[in-house]
C-alpha cells in the first residue's frame, strides 16, 4: 500500500517503547524518557541500545545503528520501508482508509485528523501535535482513541471521529474453545494439570485453539466484552516457541473490523470478576468471601495457578511492558497481589513496583496494592539468570516457600 507524507509522519509518532515491545525486545529500566535493551542487530550481552521517548528514536552505542520507529522495524525484521510501514499499521491495528477527495492520500484512524487543506492539524498553542507518551500507559498505543496533548499541555487536536468500542463478536470465543491446542496438551503431559483440571481451566478462561494449533488467550473484560485474543505457540515441554511471535486476533480480523475500531486491551482473566463482587472458583462454586486478585505476567502461569490455588482469581497482563496503571483501574474494589517474574538485576520487580505506585496516585484502591517479593527473596542466582516465573518456582520444588 502507498502511504502519503502525513501518514508516514503518524507512523513515526508511534511510541518507540511500544514498538520495541511489539518486536519482542525486553526493555530495562523504569524511566519515562529513556530505556535500554539488548541490541538485536549484533551479538549484544549488555543492554547497549537506548530508546529515547521524547525524540521517539533508538540508538545503539555499540554498533552505531539508530533511527526512528520505522527504521527500527526495518532493521530488526529485515523489511523494506513499505513493508515496515505495513507491519506497523497491522501490529498497532491502525485503520488506513482513503481520505475524501483523493485516491492518493490516506488518513490513519485514531490519530489527529487532517485539516481541509490536507495539512496536519496543529494545537491551539502553536506547538506541534504529539502522541500521548508511552510511559503513561505501557501497553496503550496512540490508536486508543484518547485525545492527545501538546508539549505545553494544551489540547493538540480534536478527538478522532467515529471511535468505536473495541469489542469482538463473542461467537469467536465460543467457536474457538478447545482442549486440543499444543499448549493444553503440554500442560497435561508435563504434569502441571490433570485432564480434569485442564477441562476446568479451558471452560473458565475460555481457552481457544487456532487452526495451526496455537492457543488463543482471550482478553474479556468484566462486562463479558471480548477486547481481543492473543494466539501463542508452545512446544511439547510447555515452553513458548520463541521464534514465533504472538499473533493478535484483532490484527487477523483487520479487514472485517468496522471503520474507527479502536483497541483497548484488558487483563487476561478479567471476565472472572462477577457483578456481585465475589468472584467464582475454578470448580464453578461461588466464593464465600471477597476474592484476592493475583496478577502474573504469563497467561500460562495464571491458568495453572487457578487450579492449584482456586480461592484466588488469577489474571495475567501478558508481558513485562504490558502492565500499566489504567489496566489496574477495574480492580480498585479488590485485594490485589502482583507477582513479578524474576531477573538478575531485579528490573521487573522495580518496574512493576513503579506501576503500582503510579496506579495508587491515579486511582483510589480500597485495599493497598501488594507486590510479592517471593521470587526476589527465594530464588537462586541461577534461577534469576533464567528469569523464572511463579510456576517455574513452584514446580521446581519450592512449593513450601510460598
Amino acid at each position: 500500500m502507498t502511504y502519503d507524507t502525513v501518514t508516514i509522519q503518524r507512523l513515526r509518532a508511534l511510541p518507540v517503547f511500544s514498538v520495541a515491545s511489539h518486536l519482542g525486545m525486553t526493555l530495562y529500566g523504569t524511566g519515562h524518557t529513556c530505556r535500554r535493551c539488548l541490541c538485536p542487530l549484533h551479538d549484544d550481552h549488555h543492554p547497549s541500545l537506548h530508546l529515547n521517548a521524547p525524540r521517539n528514536i533508538f540508538k545503539c552505542f555499540s554498533c552505531g545503528k539508530g533511527g526512528d520507529v520505522i527504521s527500527l522495524v526495518m532493521q530488526v525484521r529485515s523489511l523494506s520501508f513499505p513493508d515496515a510501514c505495513e507491519w506497523l499499521v497491522r501490529e498497532f491495528c491502525v485503520s488506513v482508509t482513503p481520505s475524501e477527495g483523493s485516491g492518493k492520500r490516506y488518513v490513519v484512524s485514531g490519530y489527529p485528523q487532517q485539516s481541509t487543506c490536507g495539512e496536519p492539524v496543529e494545537s491551539t498553542c502553536g506547538e506541534p501535535a504529539c502522541p500521548e507518551p508511552a510511559e503513561r500507559a505501557g501497553w496503550v498505543e496512540p490508536t486508543c482513541g484518547e485525545p492527545v496533548e501538546s508539549t505545553c499541555g494544551e489540547p493538540a487536536c480534536p478527538e478522532p471521529a467515529e471511535s468505536i468500542e473495541s469489542t469482538l463478536n463473542v461467537q469467536l470465543v465460543t467457536k474457538s474453545m478447545s482442549v486440543k491446542s499444543e499448549f493444553c496438551k503440554s500442560v497435561v503431559s508435563c504434569g502441571y494439570l490433570t485432564e480434569q483440571q485442564l477441562q476446568h481451566a479451558v471452560q473458565r478462561y475460555r481457552l481457544g485453539k487456532s487452526r495451526d494449533g496455537g492457543v488463543v488467550f482471550w482478553q474479556i473484560d468484566e462486562r463479558q466484552q471480548v477486547r481481543t485474543g492473543k494466539v501463542m505457540y508452545y512446544l511439547p515441554d510447555c515452553h513458548r516457541i520463541k521464534t514465533r511471535n504472538p499473533t493478535w486476533v484483532h490484527t487477523l480480523l483487520k479487514n472485517s473490523l468496522p471503520k474507527g475500531f479502536t483497541l483497548h486491551r484488558c487483563l487476561f482473566g478479567q471476565h472472572l470478576l462477577m457483578s456481585d463482587g465475589r468472584g467464582e472458583r475454578s470448580d464453578g462454586r461461588s466464593m464465600n468471601r471477597e476474592p484476592v486478585i493475583c496478577i502474573v505476567e504469563s497467561e500460562k502461569t495464571a491458568v495453572i495457578c487457578s487450579e492449584h490455588f482456586p480461592d484466588c482469581i488469577w489474571m495475567a497482563c501478558g508481558g513485562l511492558q504490558m502492565l500499566s496503571a489504567p489496566m489496574l483501574q477495574p480492580l480498585t474494589p479488590y485485594k490485589v497481589v502482583i507477582f513479578p517474574d524474576t531477573d538478575p538485576q531485579g528490573d521487573t520487580f522495580r518496574r512493576w513496583t513503579a506501576v503500582c505506585q503510579d496506579a495508587r496516585k491515579q486511582y483510589h484502591f480500597r485495599y493497598p496494592l501488594r507486590i510479592s517479593s517471593i521470587l526476589e527473596l527465594h530464588t537462586t542466582a541461577e534461577q534469576k539468570q533464567r528469569k523464572i516465573d511463579l510456576i517455574d518456582f513452584l514446580f521446581e520444588g519450592h512449593t513450601d516457600s510460598s
